[in-house]
């Protein structure tokens, strides 16, 4: 049984015992299809996902229907995975724009935290208040 869902491809195999094999999208480096002619005739084929770092075909769908709309689906939902982290498509975001909103969240815990320090008033270790004397 093969499922895509919107974070990851699955590929679930076994009757008696069950291997579950996962692979994310952000890690999809290649897709590729391919149809026999039978496979053709029928609108069936092969789908073979590569990933980065990874050695050759990493997960295959066999006897898909329609697989170059797979092939697409994939392809579309890797691209949108990449684009969320920044690194792909018109989402992504620059260096300089990172450190931008890093300094600003900075300069907002430095403010909380020096007016939190502002806010308690020193008191005697012992307990004693040097206000009474």
């Amino acid at each position: 049984m093969y499922l895509l869902t919107n974070e990851a491809l699955y590929r679930k195999s076994g009757i008696l015992s069950r291997d579950v094999q996962k692979i994310e999208f952000e890690k999809v480096q290649n897709i590729s299809y391919s149809q026999g002619a039978l496979g053709n005739y029928f609108g069936y084929g092969t789908v073979d996902i590569s990933t980065a770092g990874g050695t050759g075909v990493e997960m295959t769908f066999r006897a898909v229907p329609s697989p170059k709309s797979v092939q697409r689906r994939i392809d579309e939902q890797s691209r949108r995975s990449r684009g969320k982290r920044g690194e792909d498509g018109p989402t992504s975001r620059g260096p300089d724009e990172v450190l931008d909103e890093i300094l600003t969240e900075l300069r907002a815990i430095r403010t909380a935290v020096e007016a939190d320090s502002n806010d308690s008033t020193p008191s005697d270790p012992e307990g004693r208040d040097d206000r009474r004397n």
